[in-house]
Formats: structure tokens, C-alpha cells, sequence
């Protein structure tokens, strides 16, 4: 059996699956301009078509020179992907004020020796070789690169765990797992490839793999968005609390709050400045709430209208005369540079342990309601 025609067939069915994929990407996020994430998709393009070609060029003499210059382009693709999924990890995860973020520069610097390498090894055979019959040979460093790459992508993983970790929402924590498997199927493609015989294609099967995983989780994370101002919505609410009530039902050590706010007179502003202003004041507003309550570990949605909704779990209580003073105090200044006025009454319920989902967001409704018809002094801490 002819084992090329394989794996020309294999690598012709991940090329046509990898543009398909990009360009999914790039009609269903409305992607800009051409991102890290693109600049992969291009190199594991290029490196699939390079691998074709290698397949009825190796061996043979009078393209020795054609090998060699195909293998230098192909072994720096690779390397250089590894790289950049590393550097989009630390774009794609809130991980910017981290070690790996501040020295991304130095970390690139075994990536730069790959490179240097790779093309000296025209001279040196320390990467590989294409030998006088036009074959190609691994040099006797060749598993530095592969150690390098891994490398990255491993880094990569750290990141997500990390971010995974400090995540306050459910939906955050998928694709932040999604991000850091990555390179199990690379790894478990590749594995393969070395017990099989020749025709079967691996890294790209892998790579290929992972970015399926990690484009439905982007997807599911934008069918749970907010368009308006960027929050997780009425769907990701329900999921998420769901979620903790399983938990506080199986003997969660936390409590669980629910809260919810409305900005005031919200109708007010749409009838005097008009619905541009309306949803000016929504998207300030959201951003506001999502400064102060994700500083004291708790998850806002938008979950219809001017109506948000925060989920938050605590070992102790929380002061919501002192939450919403805080809150209010943001919403006047983000509000003051646009001439409106913005504030949110909240209302918060415990959870119980008993109530189910369609109950707890009632109870937080009715103390909404009840915190409208209160005076402002009134307390309202739970102990």
C-alpha cells in the first residue's frame, strides 16, 4: 500500500477542516483584524500543505535542496505556533498582571533559539539533516524542539488552571478547562502517530481536535452574552445559579446570596435624553456593577431591561447598606461625564437550602421590591 496517498488524503481533509473552522471564526465572532488565533490557523495550514509536498519529495536527490528548504519552513511553523498559542493564551485569559505576562518577552527567547536552530541546521545537522539520497533525518538535538514546544502549550495550561481558579463564573470555568487541555490531544494524536505506521498524520489531528473543543466553548460563551454590555445573560444566570444550589443542597461550607438591582427612574432617562442615552446608561451601569461586586468575588448578569442580577457566596455575611453605597458612589461617577444620573436600589435573599431556582430569584424579587418602598438609612446587613 502506497502509505503517501493517505496521508496526503488525511492531511487534504484537516486543511479543508482547518479553513473551514477559520472561517466560521471569523463570520460568527466578527472578528477584526487578524488575530494570534488567525496567525495559527495559518501556520497549521502551511504546515499541512509543506507535509504533502514532503511526501513525494523525500527521497528523492534532485529535490535535496527543495527537501532542505521545506524543512526549515516547516519545523520553524511549528515552532513558531507553539509560541503563539502561548502568547494567546495570556491575551484570551485575564492573567495579564501574572509573571508569564510581565516576562513574555524573555520567555520568547528559547523560542528564538529554536528558530536559530532550525536554520543553522542546514550547516550543522543538529535539528535535522536531508542526506545526499534527498532523505530527511532528525539530528541528534531534534527533541529539544519538541520539548520547547510542548513547553508552551504547557504554559499555556498553567495559565488557564490559574485563571480557571480565580474564575467567579461557570462559563468561565468551562472555557478556561477547554484552554487548558489543549495540548492533550496534541499529545495523544502525536503518541499515535509514532505506534502507527506511516500515513497517519498527528499533530495537526491534534491540534485540529482542540481548537473544535475550544471554538464550541467560545461559541456557547457568546450565545450566554450580553451584546449590549458584554455581561453573561439571562441563560448564563440561570445556569450558574443552578449550579450553587446543587452545591448548597450537597453541603456547601459557603453561603449563598442572591441580588438583584434595577437602575432608578431608568424610564426617565430613555424619555428625556433618548434610548442612545438609555443604553449608554445600561452599559456604564454594568460596567459599575461588575467593578465593585466582582471585587468582592461576586458574578452580574444582565438579565433583561435595566434588571441585573449578582450571585454571590461567602463564609460570613454581607452588608448590602455598605455594597449599595459603594455601588452608587461608581454609578455616579461613571454617570457624571456622560450629564445623567445614575443609581440602582438592591434588593438580597439567602439561600436557604430548601428553595428551588424559580423560588430564590422570587424571594430576591420580592426584597427588591420591599428595598423600593424603604427608607435609604434603613439596614439591611445580614449576618
Amino acid at each position: 500500500m502506497d502509505y503517501r496517498i493517505i496521508y496526503v488524503g488525511a492531511q487534504a481533509v484537516y486543511g479543508i477542516l482547518f479553513l473551514t473552522l477559520f472561517m466560521l471564526r471569523r463570520i460568527n465572532e466578527r472578528v477584526g483584524r487578524p488575530d494570534k488565533l488567525d496567525a495559527l490557523y495559518a501556520l497549521f495550514i502551511l504546515t499541512i500543505v509543506l507535509d504533502a509536498i514532503w511526501m513525494y519529495i523525500d527521497g528523492i536527490p534532485s529535490l535535496r535542496a527543495a527537501n532542505i528548504i521545506l524543512e526549515v519552513v516547516d519545523i520553524s511553523a511549528v515552532a513558531l505556533a507553539s509560541y503563539l498559542w502561548f502568547l494567546y493564551m495570556l491575551d484570551f485569559l485575564p492573567v495579564k498582571e501574572t509573571a508569564l505576562y510581565k516576562h513574555r518577552f524573555l520567555l520568547s527567547i528559547p523560542m528564538y533559539t529554536q528558530l536559530l536552530l532550525i536554520v543553522t541546521s542546514v550547516w550543522t545537522g543538529l535539528i535535522f539533516t536531508v542526506d545526499e539520497g534527498g532523505t530527511y533525518i532528525r539530528g541528534p538535538i531534534h527533541t529539544y524542539i519538541v520539548v520547547v514546544n510542548y513547553l508552551y502549550m504547557l504554559l499555556g495550561s498553567f495559565a488557564a488552571l490559574r485563571s480557571r481558579r480565580e474564575a467567579l463564573l461557570t462559563m468561565d470555568r468551562n472555557r478556561y478547562t477547554a484552554a487548558a487541555l489543549f495540548p492533550i490531544p496534541v499529545l495523544l494524536f502525536s503518541l499515535t502517530q509514532m505506534m502507527l505506521p506511516p500515513g497517519f498524520p498527528g499533530i495537526q489531528g491534534g491540534v485540529l481536535v482542540s481548537l473544535l473543543v475550544l471554538y464550541g466553548i467560545l461559541q456557547n460563551t457568546r450565545v450566554t452574552q450580553d451584546h449590549l454590555t458584554g455581561l453573561p445573560n439571562r441563560f448564563a444566570f440561570e445556569q450558574d445559579l443552578l449550579g450553587r444550589i446543587r452545591r448548597q443542597q450537597a453541603g456547601a461550607e459557603t453561603r449563598l446570596f442572591l441580588l438583584e438591582g434595577d437602575l432608578d427612574k431608568f424610564k426617565h432617562i430613555n424619555d428625556t435624553h433618548g434610548h442612545p442615552v438609555g443604553d449608554l446608561a445600561l452599559s456604564e451601569g454594568a460596567q459599575a456593577l461588575n467593578q465593585v461586586f466582582s471585587d468582592r468575588g461576586a458574578a452580574v448578569f444582565r438579565t433583561g431591561g435595566d434588571e441585573f442580577m449578582m450571585i454571590a457566596e461567602s463564609e460570613e455575611g454581607i452588608d448590602l447598606d455598605a455594597l449599595q453605597k459603594a455601588l452608587n458612589e461608581k454609578l455616579k461617577e461613571v454617570a457624571a461625564s456622560h450629564g445623567i444620573e445614575l443609581s440602582m436600589t438592591l434588593g438580597m435573599k439567602e439561600y436557604d437550602g430548601k428553595m428551588s431556582l424559580r423560588e430564590f430569584i422570587a424571594e430576591v424579587d420580592q426584597q427588591l421590591y420591599a428595598a423600593k418602598d424603604v427608607e435609604p438609612q434603613a439596614s439591611a446587613t445580614v449576618a
